[in-house]
């Protein structure tokens, strides 16, 4: 991309966003029951058994474990919850670029089905951050969560949280729009082949 188009294409963008992020947060309902059973899936393919359900309340996922605790007499069921909202903020900027960059829908609809996965996975992370760090050594060892096993949830956690929710739509953006990444590589080939003939 040359500069001014470069700078057309930011502008579309900011046009853009306000009414993606205005969707996301309208469809916020729907995408929590999107997520609930991907994330359910991801928990239990590395601690079998260990989530029964989750289940979208208000703004949270509560994932319902089959870890009991005693607690002033009583066997209490740990009930963790996380905010989809933390996982899903990529959603609006995801679908501001491809909607600037004219991106055709099933192209659209492919990043979209990889953003759940990768969504789920931040939301999956964060659980067994709760329960494998957060909540305590108790309840870790309930849930059959090593000391080494520990470490790298904190560090998935992490990633998750802080990189993959504004990282991710980028990169899906790039991946379902090659040819915008071509041209930026060719311009940016020409302009150092000139660099490099001015005398």
């Amino acid at each position: 991309m040359r500069p001014d188009s470069q700078l057309r294409f930011a502008l579309k963008t900011l046009a853009w966003l306000p009414a993606c992020v205005a969707l996301w947060y309208v469809t916020g309902a729907a995408q929590s029951v999107l997520l609930a059973d991907p994330a359910r899936a991801l928990v239990n393919a590395f601690f079998p058994h260990l989530v029964q359900r989750v289940s979208p309340s208000q703004s949270a996922l509560v994932f319902e474990t089959t870890i009991r605790i005693l607690e002033q007499g009583r066997l209490l069921e740990v009930l963790p919850e996380v905010d989809p909202r933390v996982y899903t903020c990529g959603v609006p900027l995801f679908l501001a670029l491809m909607l600037a960059s004219r991106a055709r829908l099933r192209m659209a609809a492919i990043g979209a089905v990889a953003l759940v996965a990768v969504q789920a996975l931040g939301i999956a992370a964060d659980f067994l951050a709760q329960v494998g760090v957060r909540m305590g050594p108790d309840v870790a060892a309930r849930a059959a969560i090593t000391h080494g096993e520990a470490q790298v949830i904190a560090f998935a956690y992490q990633f998750g949280s802080l990189i993959l929710p504004t990282l991710a739509p980028v990169a899906l953006w790039i991946a379902c729009n090659p040819a915008i990444l071509r041209r930026s590589a060719s311009t940016a080939h020409g302009a150092l082949a000139l660099e490099r003939n001015v005398p």
